[in-house]
């Protein structure tokens, strides 16, 4: 969910700076192109050495997973030609795409399984997973701390086009443009209350969608950071005087997988939505 959102809103952000800049090709487009183009090569070569080092013989769960993210993977990209949503682009589907191989390499490398792991007993390797996924957090929290911030502008100034075109509360649009006519009523009301001498009628909840949602997320990720920072159910770091920091277990392994799962089912969920509900969607 995090990464989704991030991914959105970061090409929401580097688009509108696009085409701020006119025709000429300015920073924003080079920027745009070049991480595209990085992340594009990255997942691939990403799931190329997957294939090596998880796959083999006795090992065709591993094979049949991979290939699901591969089919998985190009859909994401096929269904941004269809232009089922506007603020889709190459650079979301493979920045998403990343963060889905990030997943399923760390539930790969959890195993317990020798055969199909070589990563059992590799501190490296978890060191490093642990640390790619304290920054993936921590980014995706300052781009949406920054997006909550617009969105929350956006309502107090009854600006319901931008409070519908920031991607943070995006799926909740309609619930925004509700609360922003509903504001403007009550504005309007007000006027004529404090035109009469009467005192004005507040809100009773001034609580907006997006600072509910936000502070969900950070629920959500003070969760993540604790199974994150506890090697996804191995707390333990010295088990006899032996550091048992790189155990693996199907524990770990099927929560990492199944977050995989929901991630690409979210993020396809995401494109399709418009092509299942015209409807819901004919005002983006």
């Amino acid at each position: 969910m995090l990464m989704l959102i991030v991914a959105y809103t970061v090409n929401d952000i580097l688009v509108r700076n696009v085409d701020m800049e006119a025709q000429q090709l300015g920073c924003s487009a080079i920027i745009l192109i070049s991480l595209t183009v990085i992340l594009f090569g990255g997942n691939i070569t990403w799931i190329i050495f997957q294939y090596i080092y998880f796959t083999g013989d006795g090992c065709g769960w591993n094979f049949w997973q991979i290939t699901i993210t591969c089919v998985a993977g190009v859909a994401m990209y096929a269904l941004v030609l269809l232009r089922t949503r506007k603020d889709a682009s190459v650079f979301t589907s493979s920045l998403v795409l990343t963060y889905i191989l990030y997943l399923q390499w760390s539930g790969l490398s959890s195993s317990p399984n020798e055969l199909c792991n070589p990563y059992t007993t590799s501190a490296w390797n978890t060191t490093f997973l642990m640390i790619l996924g304290l920054v993936f957090t921590f980014a995706s929290l300052i781009v949406i701390s920054s997006a909550t911030a617009k969105d929350e502008t956006a309502v107090q100034t009854n600006d319901t086009a931008q409070a519908a075109v920031n991607v943070a509360t995006g799926m909740n649009a309609p619930l925004m443009e509700k609360e922003s006519a509903e504001d403007v009523k009550l504005a309007q009301a007000n006027i004529q209350k404090e035109a009469k001498g009467e005192a004005p009628e507040y809100r009773p909840l001034p609580i907006t969608p997006a600072t509910i949602m936000f502070q969900a997320l950070l629920i959500l990720s003070a969760v993540y950071y604790s199974m994150l920072l506890t090697n996804w159910g191995t707390p333990s770091l010295f088990n006899n005087s032996t550091i048992n920091f790189f155990n693996k277990s199907y524990y770990g392994y099927w929560i990492q997988i199944s977050a995989q799962w929901v991630s690409m089912l979210i993020y396809l969920y995401s494109m399709t939505a418009p092509l299942l509900c015209p409807d819901r969607f004919s005002d983006e």
